[in-house]
Formats: structure tokens, sequence, C-alpha cells
């Protein structure tokens, strides 16, 4: 959940990750945050930092990103990506996911720079990444073109949604949640939840594979495929997030008067 103090916000987990994730002063001694049983293996909440906040040490870098205002106003608070930088996380052991992930973020867009505009991944074409992508002219103000939400997993992958999400200049924050899990039969399953709720579930083949790249934020951690825009609260899980665990987590962020939008107008296509 988040807590306002004296005009400010700060960003609280509240799945797997209470107290978790922020440095504790416990009789005048700093300790390290300590990672949560089933919370989060990095947690980027951009208070001022790009510091890891799940307790895995998975802490990001700027390569030109700058810090923005945040979806309440607060400064220095968000990340704004794009052609002129993006953030990364050196590989490691807690992020080679082979199994199953959840991506959490908000993001606001503010311009098209590419066919396939990475919110955050380690590979489109190997490991993981969720992306949107846009069939057809992507160049704004092109008010035609097909914008999905689209989950990767090993090269396959899986997309969902289409409409005025992802208009030119719509400069709205908003946010999206995608689960990647493994079903009996081998395969892969990618869930979409937008603003909390649940838009489409499909099928993919492929399969989790570890490669030695970063985790970009904004940026894919081995193609040069961006996002051009805003990112905040961004969550990476190697566990599929419960339906109700989405909604908890989606509900714990509003706060400020923010009014979340709908996602009525979005419809499901197959890839």
């Amino acid at each position: 959940m988040f807590y306002s103090r004296h005009g400010s916000v700060t960003k609280v987990d509240v799945i797997g990750l209470t107290a978790v994730g922020f440095v504790l002063m416990i009789a005048g001694v700093v300790t390290a945050p300590q990672a949560a049983a089933n919370g989060p293996v990095a947690y980027f909440p951009f208070n001022g930092s790009t510091q890891d906040a799940s307790g895995y040490g998975n802490h990001a870098v700027s390569m030109g990103a700058v810090p923005t205002e945040d979806r309440f106003g607060n400064p220095d608070s968000a990340y704004l990506v794009g052609d002129f930088g993006h953030l990364e996380a050196a590989d490691s052991d807690s992020l080679d996911i082979m199994e199953a992930y959840s991506l959490s973020l908000w993001f606001r867009q503010d311009d098209m720079v590419s066919t396939r505009a990475v919110f955050a991944g380690k590979g489109v074409n190997t490991a993981y990444s969720v992306n949107v992508y846009y069939a057809g002219s992507w160049l704004c103000p092109d008010p035609l073109v097909d914008r999905r939400i689209q989950a990767s997993v090993g090269g396959a992958r899986g997309s969902f949604g289409n409409g005025p999400f992802f208009d030119c200049g719509v400069n709205e924050w908003r946010h999206i949640v995608v689960t990647v899990g493994t079903d009996p039969g081998g395969s892969h399953t990618a869930t979409f939840y937008v603003e909390g709720s649940y838009e489409g579930t499909f099928n993919m083949l492929g399969e989790f594979a570890n490669n030695s790249a970063p985790l970009g934020i904004g940026k894919d951690g081995e193609s040069a495929d961006r996002f051009a825009g805003a990112i905040d609260d961004l969550r990476l899980y190697d566990r599929v997030l419960t339906a109700e665990e989405i909604t908890e987590l989606y509900n714990s962020l509003l706060i400020d008067g923010f009014e979340s939008g709908s996602a009525s107008s979005w419809t499901s296509t197959v890839p």
C-alpha cells in the first residue's frame, strides 16, 4: 500500500514485500533489505534512486534515463526512457527465470519509437520480455495502428489488446500486469491484466532459456527495442501472481484521487 506523509508518497509492496525492500533502522544500525518469501526478485519503486528494493540486490543503473514526476506529481519518483536512454540491472541468478514470471508496472506512453517497445526484459528472442507491439506503421500520429501488449518466452510470443490505450499523445498513466506460467503439457500461458482486471489469456510454444544479458527497463536486454515514456513501480516475480494478488496490488496503488480510467475499449486479439 501507499503511505502519504507531508505530501510525499512512500511506496511499499503489498505482495510478499510489506516492510521488506527499504533500508531499516534498528537501534541506529542500517540493515540491508532482505528478500521476502514469494516476493519479487526485482522491485524498483524509483523513490529518488534506481535501487532494487526486493532484497536480491538487482540494482539498476541509468543508461541515459532521467528521473521524472510520477503519476501523483512527486518529483524524481519515476524514470523517463526513450531513444536517449534506459535502465539496466546486471545479469544475476535471480533474474535467470526458467519456469514462470510476472511483471507489474505503471507506465505513461509519450511516443512510439520502435515497432516493439519493450517495458522490461532480458531478451525478446531468448529469455523473456514484455512490450508493446505495433503491427504496421508505428509512427505518430497514425490512429489506425494495431497496438498490443506482448509477452515473450524463448522467442515465443502471446499478445493482447488494441485501442486508444496506446494512442499517440495520450500521456496517461496506466497499470498492467503480465504473467507467464507453464501448463502441464509443457507450453506456456500468458495472462494479461489491465488496471487490476483480467483481460485475456494466450498459449505460447517456447522454452525458457538463460542468457547473459542484463534486465533492461525501457529497453530489451539484448536488442535495441525501446519504449518511449515514463515507467514507475516495476516489479518482477519468478512466479505467477494470482488474480487476487493482482487486484490487491492494483487497489493498493490508487491514492490521491488518481482515476484509473477504463479498459472497456480493449479487445482480445490473437497474434
